[in-house]
């Protein structure tokens, strides 16, 4: 969407001469994109508490033209976060901590919507999970939540022991791919499908700082 304004300027426009008014212009654009598959994610709580639990949820969209499958998400947690289940048994590669996966306290619980399939411990202490496929019919929705445990100490890379600090921030980002199918009843032109399609969203939590409150009490 562009919108443009014309009007007359009574000051002095560059590029021009003599007295005024002066006709000038300006413009700006907006694009709205439209998704046949569509991801948002959002992290609760939304401050770091280390020891405890944060909740991420995943809201997936389908639109009225297409039906979606083999949707494919893939989330990669931050350093000084890790993944957390109760029942299910993703298969882990990598180290986990004690205080991740089944392990730690508060106990964690399983991922919804979806299940976990893998679970990758990386050298730089962030987690790769994969779920297994899923898919949706046309104007389909799909939500899936899943936990991780917020550590008191980072897990690798070169901060790799030391504790979670105060302003810190931790910022988990999600992406898929999926295969989109054109509903028979769609009305050309339309694309000849089946398509690959690709989302990705992020979440981000941030730890609290201390702070002074400094008052002087009046002379009396």
């Amino acid at each position: 969407n562009i919108a443009t304004g014309n009007g007359l300027y009574t000051g002095p426009v560059q590029g021009q001469t003599g007295p005024g008014p002066f006709p000038v212009q300006s413009s700006t654009a907006h694009t709205v994109t439209a998704e046949d598959l569509a991801m948002q994610k959002s992290v609760a709580p939304g401050t770091f508490v280390a020891g405890e639990i944060a909740t991420y949820t995943l809201e997936l969209q389908v639109s009225e033209y297409v039906s979606a499958s083999g949707i494919v998400i893939t989330d990669l947690l931050p350093n000084g976060v890790c993944p957390v289940w109760s029942t299910q048994s993703p298969t882990v590669t990598g180290a986990l901590p004690a205080d991740c996966g089944t392990g730690g306290s508060p106990a964690g619980s399983d991922p919804t919507g979806a299940t976990l399939s893998t679970v990758t411990g990386n050298s730089d202490g962030t987690f790769t999970l994969v779920f297994e496929p899923l898919a949706a019919a046309a104007n389909g929705n799909i939500t899936v939540t899943y936990q991780g445990r917020m550590r008191t100490e980072y897990t690798g890379g070169s901060l790799a022991g030391l504790p979670t600090s105060s302003g810190d921030t931790y910022t988990n980002t999600v992406s898929l791919a999926g295969t989109t199918d054109t509903r028979p009843d769609v009305n050309a032109p339309s694309p000849t499908g089946p398509l690959t399609v690709n989302d990705n969203s992020s979440a981000t939590q941030s730890s609290t700082q201390p702070s002074i409150d400094k008052r002087i009490k009046p002379n009396v």
